[in-house]
Order: structure tokens, then C-alpha cells, then sequence
């Protein structure tokens, strides 16, 4: 109810949020003191729910057309209760053989000043210090039916923050600005007026904006997905909510580890590799692991994690296996994501390691992931993904990071595959 929300800007437009978006947004609002930042950081992230924002993007890649293997792209989508949810994303290849081909780790591609850029600020407001770190870069993207390959080059944390998520930071104003609540088509031309960043990364590409890093320092993420078996002999799949304290997606759900694809011990070429930076990331987002930076091995921390030991055991013994299920590209920051799966066939392995999990500071613990709505959505049923989806989150994508929840359900539709489960109708 309104009169329970303290910020007139967000009960201004709560009919249109949901209550898991209003909480979200009190908390935002809450980490900010200076009146004119949290008004606009409250209509960016309101945008997320507003259902024009998803079709104008559906509009948009009409209107500049995007071929891969002949075959125009268009947004995600998944069948829910009836209707189709749109997912802000484009799968540009689903299956595993996402292939990491050469790196030149001479090439770094710099933007300067990148902490004079808005959205960093409001980011640094929010979630503190931006370590400038080396992150890997797509240099090149080349799909075809049988795979994706991607060419490795170097960028700086700082450096895509201040490109790829401008962009994002960009359409939510945007659209918070310019399209009315009800929305109108033909308030589409308007807003891509006003996409002035985006513009100018699709005007300067030869071929394709979504593959080619023109006007971006185009960094690399990575999510997977753990589908994980019961002792009741079902399977359900495990959810992730990033913490209110990061600057960076904060409240939103998302599949856990989830990262930005970077270098941080030893040579990088060691870390060019998409499994062991999903290792890392297990031990560091699922138990709080801490990297030791001073390490010259890469893989020192596979044998002295206990958990990434044990995982790596339980590989071995058939236990448990990794897929990549896809690579998608994100469309409201422009980042190629390559997601993948855990599968957790033992469930008395699983129960064995799994009260010891211990999230990272990142993600929430799963005690707290309790909302002021009373809601609590900490896994999913394989078999029964879609109307549970509905019921904890709706028809909308508005909760959660946008390559998550296309790792989810990649990752749901491979898994389904493997164990042959079909699926019931939402």
C-alpha cells in the first residue's frame, strides 16, 4: 500500500511494480542521501517493470535487424500462464560448443575518465569502491550452426562499466522519461531519439552492433545454472539474489556463481578458460571463499577450496556434471554471457556438501532472502519450473538480472533433455 512506501517517487508509480520491485526500490532509495541521485536511480530502476521498455527492444530489433546464420535475432521469450514473457536478451548460440579461441592479452581496450561517467558515480554511491581490475574482453564473436567462437582481448573493469553499462543505465532513464504508462508504439521513435550511446555503437559497427565492440570495451560474463536431485527423486533448481549492498544489480535475482570473466592469478592465459572461472567462482559465491592474489598457481585453489576439491571428486566419480548450455548477448547492456550448468546427479552428495554453503558477500544468505512482501523463492522444480516462475515472479523478467534468467531457463531446457522430465504447463 502506498501510505507504507516513505518515497513519494516510488508510490507514484507502485501499482505498476509488484511488491518484490517496490521492496527492491525502498532499498535503493534507502542507500542514498542526495535527493536528485535517488529520484533518478528510482525511475532507472523502475523502468525494469514497465512492460514498454521490453517491447520497444522487441521493436527496436525490427526496425535495425540483426542476422545470425540468416536467421534474424529477437528477445527470448518463455511461455507463462497463457502469455509470453520477454526476456531482454538474444541467444546468439544455444548448445556446447562455446569456444574460446585465441587470446592477445597485448591489446587493451581503454575508456579514460571512466569515473566521471554517471552511472559509475551513482554505482560507487551505491556499492563503494570500483577496483579498476583487468577483466577478458570478446574481441570477436563468430556464430555459426555448429558453434560460437570467441576471440579474447583485454578491457578494465572501469572501462566497461563506463561503455556496456551506460547503455543499460541509459535506456532505464529513458524509458522512465519518454514512454507513458500505458505505453503507445508510437512512442518508440521518440526514445531511440534519445539512445544517443547506443546509436553510435549500432552506426559505427560494419556488420553487426551485437558482435562487433565499436564504441564499447566489450567484457565478457559468465552464469551457471545448479540443477541439483532430491531425495524425494526430484530435481529442483537453485536461485540466487544478488545483495542489497553491491553496486551492481542489487536485489535482483539471478542463477549463482555468476561473474565477470577476468584474470586474477598467474598467467592469463591459464584463466582463458570458461570451467575453471566457474570453479572460482563456485568456491568464492557458494562459500565464501577468498582468493589468495599473491599466488602464482591458477589452480592452486583446486585442491585447497574444500568445496571446489570436492566438487571436482564428485566429477570424477560421475556424481556430478558441467555443461555450457549457450551464449546470449545482453540487450540492455550490450555484454555477451556465456551460461552454463551444474548438474548435481547424486542427491546424497548433495546433501553432504550442501549445509555448509555459505554465500559471499555478493549474494544474500538464504535466511534473508525473505522479502517485506513475506515472499521466499530460494529454488525452483525442474518439472514444474514454469508455474512456480509465475507464481513467485509473474509474467515479467522485472526481478531479475536479464543473462540470469536466460541461464535459468537455458539451463532448465537442458536439463529437462538429460533426465528426460517434461515439463508441466504453466
Amino acid at each position: 500500500m502506498t501510505q507504507d512506501i516513505p518515497y513519494p517517487e516510488i508510490a507514484a508509480v507502485s501499482a505498476h511494480l509488484g511488491p518484490l520491485a517496490i521492496a527492491r526500490l525502498v532499498r535503493l532509495a534507502d542507500r542514498i542521501a542526495d535527493k536528485r541521485n535517488r529520484k533518478r536511480v528510482i525511475k532507472a530502476e523502475a523502468a525494469r517493470a514497465h512492460e514498454g521498455l521490453y517491447e520497444y527492444l522487441d521493436y527496436h530489433l525490427n526496425e535495425r535487424p540483426v542476422n545470425i546464420n540468416g536467421k534474424p535475432l529477437s528477445l527470448m521469450t518463455r511461455r507463462l500462464g497463457g502469455r509470453s514473457m520477454k526476456i531482454p536478451v538474444c541467444s546468439l548460440f544455444e548448445g556446447s560448443k562455446v569456444i574460446l579461441e585465441s587470446l592477445d592479452e597485448s591489446k587493451r581496450r581503454i575508456y579514460d575518465g571512466w569515473e566521471k561517467v554517471e552511472n559509475v558515480k551513482i554505482r560507487r554511491m551505491l556499492g563503494g569502491v570500483i577496483n579498476d581490475y583487468d577483466v577478458f574482453a570478446a574481441a570477436r564473436i563468430e556464430v555459426s550452426i555448429e558453434a560460437a567462437r570467441i576471440r579474447g582481448d583485454m578491457t578494465t573493469y572501469g572501462s566497461l562499466l563506463a561503455t556496456q553499462d551506460a547503455l543499460e543505465w541509459e535506456i532505464l532513464l529513458e524509458t522512465a522519461e519518454h514512454l507513458s504508462s500505458p505505453y503507445s508504439v508510437s512512442d518508440f521513435p521518440g526514445l531511440t531519439s534519445r539512445l544517443h550511446l547506443r546509436i553510435a555503437a549500432e552506426e559505427a559497427a560494419q556488420k553487426n552492433y551485437l558482435l562487433e565492440p565499436t564504441t564499447r570495451c566489450n567484457g565478457l560474463a559468465i552464469s551457471t545454472s545448479v540443477v541439483h536431485a532430491t531425495p524425494a527423486g526430484e530435481f529442483r533448481v537453485i536461485l540466487g539474489k544478488r545483495s542489497a549492498l553491491t553496486g551492481a544489480h542489487a536485489d535482483l535475482f539471478h542463477v549463482i556463481p555468476a561473474c565477470i570473466f577476468q584474470p586474477e592469478l598467474g598467467k592469463r592465459h591459464d584463466e582463458w578458460d570458461i570451467f575453471h572461472s566457474f570453479l572460482k567462482e563456485y568456491g568464492e559465491e557458494l562459500y565464501s571463499e577468498e582468493l589468495d592474489r599473491k599466488r602464482r598457481d591458477a589452480r592452486y585453489f583446486y585442491k585447497e577450496w574444500k568445496g571446489v576439491a570436492a566438487l571436482l571428486e564428485a566429477m570424477d566419480q560421475g556424481r556430478c556434471s558441467f555443461a555450457i548450455t549457450g551464449l546470449v548477448i545482453n540487450l540492455l547492456n550490450l555484454r555477451p554471457e556465456v551460461c552454463a550448468l551444474l548438474l548435481v546427479h547424486d542427491p546424497d552428495w548433495w546433501s553432504d556438501v550442501r549445509p555448509p554453503f555459505k554465500t559471499g558477500w555478493e549474494y544474500v544468505e538464504v535466511e534473508k532472502m525473505i522479502d517485506r512482501a513475506g515472499k521466499c523463492c530460494t529454488d525452483i522444480s525442474l518439472r514444474n519450473a514454469e508455474p512456480e516462475y509465475l507464481e513467485a515472479f509473474g509474467a515479467t523478467p522485472r526481478d531479475w538480472v536479464p543473462p540470469g534468467l536466460a541461464c535459468f531457463w537455458l539451463g532448465i531446457d537442458y536439463a529437462r533433455r538429460h533426465y528426460g522430465i517434461e515439463a508441466l504447463k504453466a
